[in-house]
């Protein structure tokens, strides 16, 4: 006998129909982590670049570092 559960997913889900949601929240967040390490990678090998390489891939010193002083969190 399935045990009612009362999360977000109403009164009639199944432990088993939550597990589901935990697998995409899960997945979510591993996303959401890969996302950020990207991020503090690029913006480190920003900073690591000289100008003539910055002007190769179009970028000014200036918005390079404005780029690499960015939070991790922010697009």
């Amino acid at each position: 006998m399935a045990v009612a559960h009362f999360g977000k997913f109403g009164r009639n889900a199944t432990p088993s129909d939550s597990h589901g949601a935990h697998d995409a929240t899960r997945q979510g967040l591993r996303d959401l982590i890969g996302k950020w390490r990207r991020n503090i990678d690029t913006r480190h090998q920003l900073s690591l670049m000289s100008d003539s390489m910055l002007d190769d891939i179009g970028l000014t010193r200036e918005a390079a570092e404005a780029e690499a002083r960015k939070p991790f969190w922010r697009d």
